[in-house]
């Protein structure tokens, strides 16, 4: 590969490091609006006896939103817990070869939850769920976050398996 050239898989990096970046702000965000909440419930309850609707029903689906958001941009960053038990002892093809197969395995499964979280977006969305607190939510918003957070990090593992061969 030439010095300076740009290729489509750096052009790949760049565009899902954006989607990557956009999700990991979206997840601050939530973390943000979560900690106000809970913040202004606590003080809520601790001065006045009385405090908010919903932030503890809200801060169960915001925790799941979170985490599936912040997934690619943390594989984009390599964050995410490695036992290396095996891969320190190899190089060269063999590490390679448990890289790609490690990459495989994942986008693999990966594909299983995103179609599962596609069809139980779509139910979700079909029969109006809400959820079973006092303070009803729709579910179906939070379950596409799952389809997206895991497509991203999909996406992201495919893009770490070109990688390692370009």
């Amino acid at each position: 590969m030439a010095k300076g050239r740009i290729t489509i898989y750096n052009r790949l990096d760049r565009w899902l490091g954006y989607v990557d970046g956009t999700l990991a702000a979206v997840a601050m965000v939530l973390i943000m609006v979560m900690i106000f909440m809970i913040t202004t419930d606590v003080a809520l309850r601790y001065g006045f006896n009385s405090g908010v609707w919903g932030p503890v029903e809200l801060s169960e689906n915001f925790l799941v939103a979170i985490i599936f958001l912040s997934l690619a941009s943390t594989e984009r960053m390599k964050g995410h817990v490695v036992v290396e038990v095996f891969s320190s002892k190899l190089s060269g093809k063999a590490l390679t070869s448990l890289l790609v197969f490690g990459n495989i395995i994942t986008v693999g499964l990966l594909a299983l939850l995103f179609w599962q979280s596609i069809l139980t977006t779509v139910e979700s969305i079909k029969i109006n769920e809400m959820t079973y607190h006092p303070y009803q939510i729709w579910v179906s918003p939070f379950r596409a976050i799952i389809a997206i957070g895991v497509f991203a990090y999909m996406l992201r593992c495919v893009l770490n398996i070109i990688g390692i061969y370009t």
